[in-house]
This record gives structure tokens, C-alpha cells and sequence, in this order.
């Protein structure tokens, strides 16, 4: 298998995933029935784009309160993915991928830029 075959394979599990979590968050719904739509939902989405090139900007990601509550929960507990992810009802993978936006932000917070103060 390719390695785009198996990033493609990761992108509908994960967005599966994410369907069905704000499915059993915001509905309330069990978690058998909001995976089932979680699943439909992304196997749609990459049925109607399949071929297209989508590039989702890092700029327009936001870091919440609950990703707050997220790393300080995190570092608060020993850098512990699991753990965290079990406390906030999230796969692992989406864990480290907020931790990694995160601290990308706040690196970014504490570094000007090189050439900020000759800015006009």
C-alpha cells in the first residue's frame, strides 16, 4: 500500500471520529448510532471530493477553552495521551495533534519575528 493510500485511510477514520464525537456530544446520541453516522458522513465526504486537493490552512485552526483545559490536563498528568484523551472523550490521535498545535502557538507567542521591529 501507498503511503497516501494509508494518510487517506487515516483522514476518514479520524474524520469519522469527529463526526461522531460532536454527534454524541451535541445530540446526545449513543455511541453506536454516532459512529454508524460518524462513518456515513465520512465515507460521503470522501465519495464527493475523491480526487480533490484540499488544503486546510494551519492559520485557520483555533486554539479554544477546551484546548486549554486540554493541555493543562495534559501537562498537569504527566504528558499522558491516553489518559488525556479518556478525559476528554477524544482518540488519541486528536490529542496529539491539538498538543502539537498548541505548543506550535504558543512557541510562536513567545519568538518575535526576525525582522518584526523593521516593519513599518
Amino acid at each position: 500500500m501507498s503511503a497516501n493510500y494509508n494518510r487517506v485511510a487515516d483522514f476518514a477514520r479520524d474524520l469519522g471520529e469527529t463526526i461522531a464525537h460532536e454527534m454524541k456530544r451535541q445530540l446526545n446520541l449513543p455511541e453506536a448510532k454516532a459512529i454508524e453516522i460518524g462513518v456515513g458522513c465520512a465515507q460521503r465526504i470522501c465519495d464527493e471530493y475523491r480526487g480533490e486537493l484540499i488544503y486546510v490552512p494551519i492559520g485557520s485552526t483555533r486554539i479554544d477553552k477546551r484546548d486549554r483545559e486540554l493541555i493543562d490536563y495534559y501537562r498537569a498528568h504527566g504528558k499522558d495521551v491516553v489518559t488525556t484523551a479518556k478525559q476528554f472523550d477524544l482518540c488519541v490521535q486528536t490529542v496529539y495533534r491539538r498538543v502539537k498545535l498548541i505548543e506550535a502557538a504558543e512557541y510562536n507567542e513567545r519568538q518575535g519575528g526576525l525582522f518584526e521591529e523593521c516593519k513599518s
